[in-house]
């Protein structure tokens, strides 16, 4: 086995990268004598929670400095997923549309029924969305008429607000597509959108200028012309993410809460709005890239899959940085309001389930059939959840080609043998780079990058 690398630089822009941490037997020694004296403990732990509590206010104060000083295009990781570019020979739209595609009497969408039915024209990643999902084909031309610059993201990013509000399908992705010298935005849904539509959904977001029509469907009565997502645009994306998490930071929290900070409060912070958490995401990502770059692992067209994903940033994280899929596992409540905070930051392709974890959970069983062929070749985000739920068995059963492991504040490098021997009993692997690392609240964590041999 390749002995894990200790750093003591920090990755470029950020973070603290530590030595192995080293034990304090006199604190706990102290601890021990003043819990002998009456009401020394009482004492003690009101000034434990004291220095606790200044502790989250300090990093608070500490990120939101610290986010103005790291580029715009750090933030934007976390808010909008990657556009993948297809290419096809020249040639013309109608000669790779299959015999039965509907075309649109206005010429201004076309639309195939199944995805699949694409696959040989276009190669195999439409296999990534489920067998019952639409196509359409939007003229580049008809797509910007708002000026915006990334019609594609502008686009999904209205279908996803539509979607959350009944106003439409839920959007799968959205593509550039050139064909020869033209351009289309290639749009991909939930074929059972246009039978869920509610008309009310659409007209409450127009009334509340959350969204905004660039023009009036040619079909006022078509139910497929009113869920036309690209003829939509979200004029303030950063104000519909706020309004998210004001009802739903409480739900995101995780440890111990702090009066200061109104009690419950975010877990993982959100970048492309400003606001704070316990975790620093954009500096937890950071760390986890470098690692990976490390051990030679490339997120481009992989499945990730994130144990414990809380609100979803590090699953967002990997689809902005070309990951072709995202799974998230965590509990009900919190996967509820995962999935809007994540269709309100723009991202599409992602699943999250709900479950109540432990280390006999099947978490394989409720993977997305479709999927399902990726498994093989995935990284999976194993991130301050084994001190709670253990390894899950089923770790051992699919080949991933890496997984991400982050302990908890108790453990470090220098005990990674036994934190991970629950593991090595499942499976084989190699530790191909690990380092102590501080990202926000509470003392450094070891992160480690395994990959399966």
């Amino acid at each position: 086995m390749r002995e894990p690398q200790s750093r003591s630089q920090a990755p470029s822009e950020g973070g603290y990268v530590l030595p192995p941490r080293r034990r304090r037997p006199r604190v706990a020694a102290l601890r021990r004598r003043l819990g002998r004296v009456p009401r020394a403990a009482r004492l003690y732990r009101a000034a434990f929670q004291l220095r606790r509590e200044l502790g989250a206010v300090y990093h608070d104060v500490r990120a939101r400095f610290a986010s103005r000083r790291v580029p715009s295009r750090e933030h934007e990781r976390f808010a909008r997923q990657s556009v993948p570019c297809l290419r096809v020979a020249p040639t013309t739209l109608e000669a790779l549309l299959p015999s039965d595609a509907a075309v649109r009497g206005d010429g201004v969408r076309v639309r195939v029924a199944r995805a699949d039915m694409l696959v040989p024209l276009l190669g195999d990643r439409f296999a990534l969305y489920p067998p019952d999902a639409t196509v359409r084909f939007v003229p580049w031309s008809t797509a910007p008429a708002s000026g915006v610059v990334e019609p594609a993201r502008e686009a999904l990013l209205a279908g996803n607000v539509l979607h959350s509000r009944g106003g439409g399908p839920r959007p799968y992705d959205a593509l550039e597509l050139h064909v020869g010298d033209d351009r289309y935005l290639l749009l991909v849904a939930d074929a059972r959108g246009a039978e869920e539509f509610v008309p009310a959904g659409v007209s409450s977001l127009l009334a509340a200028g959350e969204v905004r029509r660039l023009a009036e469907p040619v079909h006022a009565n078509d139910a497929d012309a009113a869920v036309a997502w690209e003829q939509f645009r979200v004029p303030d994306p950063a104000a519909v993410v706020r309004r998210q998490l004001d009802e739903n930071a409480r739900a995101f929290h995780f440890g111990r809460e702090i009066a200061l900070k109104g009690g419950r409060y975010l877990y993982q912070s959100v970048p492309s709005v400003g606001a704070t958490g316990r975790r620093d995401s954009s500096r937890r990502w950071r760390l986890i890239l470098s690692l990976l770059e490390d051990a030679g692992v490339d997120l481009s067209d992989r499945l990730v899959c994130d144990v414990g994903c809380n609100a979803g940033m590090m699953l967002g994280a990997a689809l902005a940085d070309g990951a072709c899929w995202g799974l998230g596992w965590d509990l009900p409540p919190v996967v509820a309001r995962g999935r809007d905070l994540l269709l309100s930051l723009g991202f599409s392709r992602f699943e999250l389930i709900g479950a109540e974890m432990d280390a006999n959970y099947r978490f394989l069983d409720d993977v997305p059939e479709h999927l399902r062929p990726r498994l093989d070749g995935s990284l999976v985000l194993y991130l301050a959840i084994r001190h709670h739920i253990g390894f899950l068995r089923q770790l051992g059963e699919f080949r991933w080609r890496a997984l991400v492991y982050e302990g908890g504040e108790l453990e470090g490098v220098d005990r990674l043998g036994e934190s991970l021997a629950g593991l090595r009993e499942l499976c084989d692997f190699e530790v191909a780079a690990a380092v102590d690392f501080r990202d926000g609240e509470g003392r450094a964590r070891p992160v480690a990058i395994l990959v399966r041999r």
